[in-house]
């Protein structure tokens, strides 16, 4: 059968140029675009200095990086408060910012480690348990302690920090077969550890020197104490040889109800010993009276 003449035969089918010179076109792109992404994505992420998400800002008289104008706030409040001071008083080779050389962290591992964080978390029902609520006694050592003020400008200390605040995010949480296999342990143990305090177990166990400085966050709290009760010494001192460290003694919180009973008991108590001692010193006095009658009989004799 002849061929329609209006049909053209495959082999000569035209091609458009510019199809073909998009095509080739089109790889190139996208390897820079895949480039591009690359470098943005291996470029280090200034923090916020107070809540840790992405900085926007640098503030001119702290030198320290800030989010938004909340986090400016609270950074002009710590100043006027004393808990910060100005970045052309701070000595030679300190910075505030979490991206410096620090000493708890390789400047890769630095690079790599990125915040993961979550305001919606149901996993600190450890917090109101009777003897590890935080007290104003600590708050207020810890604010006036100039060695933590130092440490916190370590940026590998905050980013380490920041990974067990986050250990509790869905980012962290999708390996299913990990969260049942630490489930099922939990349940054979019978206790309930949260994903913060594994974290937290987990980098004390790779970084000596972070759990060197948890150990001296403690003592500082007050929370820990020398074993050979050096509380004398100071603060200072026992930052630089802490030796052995002991739980101190944990205040014993009472309820209302608590400490009322108990300040029946103790009145109750108080009564019982009140009868005691007045009855004794009636005996007392009518022994007095018969050792003073019977002096009086050898006298008269």
């Amino acid at each position: 059968m002849d061929p329609d003449p209006g049909e053209v035969p495959c082999d000569d089918v035209p091609v458009a140029d510019k199809r073909i010179r998009g095509n080739r076109k089109r790889p190139a792109n996208k390897r820079r675009r895949k480039q591009t992404a690359q470098k943005a994505a291996a470029k280090p992420t200034k923090v916020c200095f107070i809540s840790g998400k992405e900085a926007r800002y640098r503030d001119p008289k702290t030198e320290l990086l800030y989010h938004s104008l909340v986090e400016f706030k609270e950074i002009r409040r710590l100043l006027e408060a004393g808990e910060l001071q100005l970045a052309s008083m701070a000595p030679p080779g300190e910075t505030s910012s979490a991206n410096g050389k620090s000493k708890y962290l390789r400047s890769s591992q630095q690079a790599s480690r990125r915040r993961r964080r979550t305001s919606q978390d149901s996993d600190d029902s450890n917090d109101d348990e009777p003897g590890w609520n935080i007290t104003e006694e600590m708050k207020t050592r810890l604010r006036g302690s100039s060695w933590l003020k130092d440490e916190l400008r370590d940026g590998g200390l905050r980013q380490l920090i920041e990974q067990i605040d986050g250990a509790s995010d869905d980012d962290g949480e999708n390996n299913r077969s990990e969260r049942q296999m630490q489930m099922r342990v939990q349940r054979n143990r019978g206790v309930s550890v949260s994903p913060r305090e594994l974290e937290l177990a987990r980098t004390r166990h790779s970084h000596p020197k972070f759990a060197s400085f948890i150990d001296k966050f403690l003592l500082t709290a007050g929370v820990l104490q020398p074993a050979d009760g050096r509380k004398s010494e100071g603060i200072e001192s026992l930052m630089e040889e802490p030796g052995q460290l002991v739980l101190a003694p944990i205040p014993r919180r009472k309820a209302g109800g608590d400490s009322e009973a108990g300040e029946g008991g103790q009145d109750d108590e108080s009564g019982t010993d009140g009868e005691s001692s007045s009855g004794s010193d009636d005996e007392d006095s009518d022994s007095s009276q018969e050792s003073s009658s019977e002096g009086s009989g050898s006298e008269s004799d």
